[in-house]
């Protein structure tokens, strides 16, 4: 972990130029993190979820002090560090910078289900805090798209045709629709589950692998007190066809292609 007391970080990039000012302000969030100091954390390390040499560094330091906080209090440290997850494969960074970032990840696991074990919170949050557990996993692809269940829309291209399609919530859960520039009600395609949920999957921190993060995704909603966004998540990852010429699709996978940079 680079302390804070190196004079590296005046030589660290962040989006407002070097970084000589960023251990200032880790010791003001360890102090009083109020949002104001947030939003200038998040203005000059993950603006336009850029992730910079900067970004990097500081993200030991806020696990560190997740760790010391009650899982309450934590949800903007692991929120943070879910992103810089989530994004951190489009980034160049130093060798020793990228083994601390890659410890605190593992580190964070466990800090991270303590706050999504809690008693009902807002369910924007524990959205935001299955996001981050799942990149800091290593399923930096769902990391990126989960914050769709609370915008109620996903976006998505067909494999096939390349048409543009789009994801949207109904009563029984997710239909794939096409885009209509003359609003004509449509039916869509119904998204089908591709089998029961699972309730037996072990939800400690050694099995939390990305690829079956559509088991125990489900099964951390439900335990927080969310069932209705365990069967969305369910859904989500389900099968469908486009609309437009009626090629197969998986759903989550198809919308993670969209969001993944080219």
């Amino acid at each position: 972990m680079l302390e804070l007391d190196d004079p590296r970080w005046y030589s660290l990039e962040h989006a407002s130029g070097f970084a000589s000012d960023i251990p200032e302000l880790l010791q003001r969030l360890k102090l009083q993190p109020t949002p104001q100091l947030w939003d200038r954390i998040w203005d000059k390390l993950l603006i336009d979820m850029a992730v910079y040499p900067a970004t990097v560094a500081i993200v030991p330091h806020l696990v560190m002090m997740a760790k010391e906080l009650p899982p309450h209090k934590r949800h903007n440290h692991l929120i943070f560090v879910g992103m810089v997850a989530a994004h951190y494969e489009d980034a160049t960074i130093p060798d020793d910078l990228d083994s601390a970032y890659r410890e605190a990840l593992k580190s964070s696991v466990l800090p991270l289900l303590e706050a999504i074990r809690l008693p009902p919170m807002d369910e924007r949050i524990l959205i935001h805090l299955l996001a981050s557990l799942a990149s800091v996993c290593g399923n930096d692809g769902l990391g990126r798209i989960m914050s769709g269940l609370i915008r109620g829309e996903f976006s998505l291209a067909c494999p096939h045709c390349e048409g543009d399609l789009f994801v949207s919530p109904d009563e029984q859960g997710f239909r794939v629709y096409a885009p209509d520039p003359y609003e004509h009600e449509q039916h869509g395609v119904e998204v089908e589950p591709r089998g029961p949920m699972c309730h037996g999957v072990s939800l400690l921190p050694e099995h939390l692998s990305p690829v079956n993060a559509h088991q125990w995704l489900p099964a951390l909603a439900t335990r927080a007190g969310y069932p209705g966004l365990a069967e969305r998540i369910h859904h989500l990852h389900g099968c469908s066809a486009c609309p437009l010429c009626g090629h197969p699709l998986g759903v989550v996978e198809q919308i993670v292609e969209r969001a993944t940079p080219q």
